[in-house]
């Protein structure tokens, strides 16, 4: 879904940074690490960005940074646009009769807001 059909890493990036500010600049956040993250379950990730930014839980935990990260994205949603001809592309497989299915790693909860 995300970067086949949805552009969110764009979003999802300002969310991860501004997740962040409680512990470090936004800025502290690059898209090396960004990309590092795709695909794991945010539980691994928050763990994952925060340990490799040396960030010490008592001044942000895993779970504040996923609540922080959380808030920020759910402002974004209504922001997010389809990837440049997805739109037509489904169209057009659906008007062929092709059978679809989407496959995401996002919780079901984060799909539903997509």
């Amino acid at each position: 879904l995300d970067g086949t059909l949805l552009d969110f890493e764009g979003a999802s990036h300002v969310a991860l940074a501004q997740g962040l500010k409680a512990a470090l600049p936004p800025e502290s956040m690059t898209w090396e690490l960004h990309g590092s993250i795709i695909g794991t379950p945010p539980a691994t990730w928050s763990r994952g960005l925060l340990e490799k930014l040396g960030v010490p839980a008592e001044k942000l935990s895993p779970e504040q940074y996923l609540e922080a990260y959380t808030e920020v994205i759910d402002g974004l949603y209504s922001t997010l646009q389809p990837m440049r001809g997805a739109v037509e592309l489904v169209e057009r497989l659906h008007a062929l009769g092709v059978h679809m299915a989407i496959a995401t790693s996002s919780p079901r909860e984060h799909f539903e807001k997509k």
